[in-house]
């Protein structure tokens, strides 16, 4: 046995040399992939380029004029005078945000609508470029504009630049307060909630586990929580007083939330979508959006109480953030693939800096189950299910935490090979949101720990081996945000939990 793990060491060694090659033909992947979206939105073409934009334009208009957002026929009309969609692909795009949204969006309607939409694409691509820059090179990333590069030249991101979406906007806001909330600026992190008006739907885990996890200390925490609350209801507040009021917004909203119950729509990003084909699955998808907020609010009271989550150094309280955050992503019946750019700061977590933590044994094996999944994609939703309950009830039996290299390999070629195959983005979704919940329960449990003091856990047995710690300052394993950023003694030895 020593023997056969001692071989085992020298290859994995060996096959770390492999990590550089395999990330830059990842990384020629995405900008192949992104190459090829960009040419496809050309010539443009109705319901493709702007089409959100065009949404949100019309709305600021009519809101301007005293219009009804909420009234189908006044929004149609609003839409149809800002760029004319033939009778054959004229879409039924409802309003669906908060009035506060389209008096935020009244000052573009000084230019015309294309100019609008260059100018407001250029401030996303602006604003995610520099808070992921800052987000890496605070994680200990030092050469990151490549990386920075990748990330928005995936496919869904492209489609959300192109669609004029707000989700660059809501990646700022995201990393922005959890930067903040990390160098002690708890009312500047509040107004950064700003965002969670953008998209209430997906974005009411932010503050509510901002808050949560920071509060071990209770002064930031608090005061964090008022401007937050301070931004949210008051923004809330004046949107609904300016018009139209919120009996409006509620009818409408909700009307169409419980005429959609049950029903998944086609491009959406979450679990339900993978189950919407089997019998009865629509109606199982509303339960695992259920079961997604009851996790998120599981999370936060283990925030509260959980002594391992309490005693997080202020990097790590980000990374439970971005896992609660990825949960509901994952879960919610109601996202879009667009909507995955928020969980890329959690990916760089999970790889580690500069993708130190990779595993390209695990790499590999991803790539073959992702190009499994491709295949059987053209042939039913059926086999696909059922490939995904294999893969699922294969991990259950083998009853392992896996590491941050076996969880960051999986996570990354995930979201790169999954990207190109829209209807699989729940698969990746779901992958990094179960990569993210092995981090937070590896914490809550206390596996990362020294050798002589982990404690035993139910149903795991804890294998600890000291690694030597390297010269540089940089180190593999579950890491902090940074991934392999020097940390104290509970990040300095991987665990690695088996049956």
């Amino acid at each position: 046995m020593p023997g056969r793990r001692a071989t085992l060491r020298v290859r994995a060694s060996q096959l770390s040399d492999w990590r550089v090659p395999v990330l830059i033909g990842l990384l020629a992947l995405v900008l192949w992939s992104g190459i090829d979206a960009i040419t496809e939105m050309f010539p443009v073409k109705p319901y493709e380029v702007a089409n959100d934009w065009r949404v949100f334009y019309a709305a600021a208009q009519l809101v301007q004029r005293g219009g009804n957002l909420y009234n189908p026929i006044a929004v149609h009309l609003a839409q149809q005078a800002v760029w004319r969609f033939p009778p054959s692909s004229t879409p039924l795009n409802y309003f669906l945000d908060l009035p506060v949204v389209a008096w935020l969006l009244t000052p573009f309607t000084l230019l015309g609508f294309w100019a609008s939409f260059v100018v407001w694409t250029s401030i996303g691509v602006l604003v995610a470029a520099a808070w992921l820059r800052a987000w890496l090179r605070e994680s200990g990333w030092l050469r990151c504009w490549p990386w920075v590069v990748a990330g928005l030249a995936l496919r869904p991101v492209l489609e959300g630049f192109a669609g004029g979406q707000f989700d660059a906007l809501m990646l700022g806001g995201l990393l922005g307060s959890l930067l903040l909330m990390r160098r002690n600026r708890p009312w500047l992190a509040g107004l950064c909630m700003v965002v969670v008006l953008l998209k209430p739907d997906l974005l009411w885990p932010l503050p509510l586990l901002l808050f949560a996890v920071w509060t071990p200390q209770p002064a930031r925490a608090w005061r964090f929580a008022a401007a937050a609350a301070g931004v949210v209801i008051g923004g809330a507040a004046a949107g609904f007083a300016l018009g139209p009021g919120l009996a409006d917004y509620v009818t409408h909203v909700f009307g169409l939330a419980a005429s959609s119950f049950g029903n998944v729509p086609a491009d959406m990003s979450g679990i339900p979508r993978l189950l919407a084909p089997l019998p009865g699955g629509r109606p199982l998808g509303d339960a695992v959006s259920a079961v997604g907020a009851l996790l998120v609010l599981v999370l936060a009271v283990a925030c509260w109480r959980n002594r391992g989550l309490r005693r997080l150094p202020d990097r790590d309280r980000a990374v439970v953030v971005l896992t609660g955050l990825a949960v509901w992503l994952a879960c919610t019946n109601y996202v879009h693939s667009v909507d995955d750019v928020l969980l890329l700061p959690l990916l760089a977590v999970l790889i580690g800096v500069r993708g130190e933590a990779l595993d390209v044994r695990w790499m590999g094996a991803a790539a073959v189950v992702c190009l499994v999944f491709m295949a059987a994609l053209d042939v039913s939703w059926w086999f696909v299910d059922a490939l995904l309950l294999l893969v699922v009830v294969l991990w259950i039996w083998r009853r392992r935490l896996v590491s941050q290299g076996a969880a960051g390999s999986v996570s990354l070629v995930a979201t790169v090979l999954l990207q190109v195959a829209e209807p699989l983005s729940p698969v990746m979704a779901a992958t990094i949101a179960a990569a993210g919940v092995l981090w937070v329960v590896t914490r809550m449990r206390g596996a990362v720990a020294t050798p002589t003091d982990a404690e035993p856990l139910p149903r795991f047995r804890a294998a600890h081996r000291r690694v030597a710690a390297p010269e540089s300052k940089h180190r593999p394993g579950w890491a902090g945000s940074g991934g392999g950023v020097e940390s104290d003694h509970r990040s300095a030895s991987p665990v690695r939990l088996e049956a």
